[in-house]
């Protein structure tokens, strides 16, 4: 019984604190619960990259708002190609699907694909030294 009356005391208590400081409870908990959704959603997601080719005749202000309706982070642009390098933050294969299915029946686009990174081989070195006497 007085462990009831000693946490009704402490949340009455913490209430007419925060309303003196002119903060209701609610106004306390928002920023708290969107900092954590927040905090979720940025350690589920994945960034992707990858190359669109757009069609020749697409207008720069077309290529712009196709960037923000599929929330498209621009790398860099490859102006000989019509292509652009974005990023895009997918929460699952399933979104990263959609998302690709979506953006490749948009008329500007003519191609999408994944941006791999090539890698060489490492070159063999013989320590050979050059014939070339003098």
């Amino acid at each position: 019984m007085n462990n009831i009356i000693s946490k009704s005391i402490f949340t009455l208590t913490s209430l007419v604190a925060l309303t003196a400081c002119g903060q209701s409870p609610q106004m306390v908990q928002i920023p708290q619960r969107a900092a954590a959704i927040q905090m979720q959603a940025q350690q589920q997601t994945t960034a992707h990259e990858f190359m669109i080719r757009f069609n020749q005749d697409a207008h720069p202000i077309v290529l712009d708002k196709f960037l923000q309706k599929y929330s498209l982070q621009l790398v860099r642009v490859i102006p000989q190609m019509s292509t652009y390098v974005v990023r895009m933050q997918v929460t699952s294969e399933r979104n990263l699907q959609a998302a690709l299915a979506a953006m490749q029946n948009e008329f500007v686009v003519y191609n999408i694909e994944e941006n791999q990174q090539m890698k060489a081989d490492p070159v063999f070195e013989m320590g050979i030294s050059p014939i070339i006497r003098r």
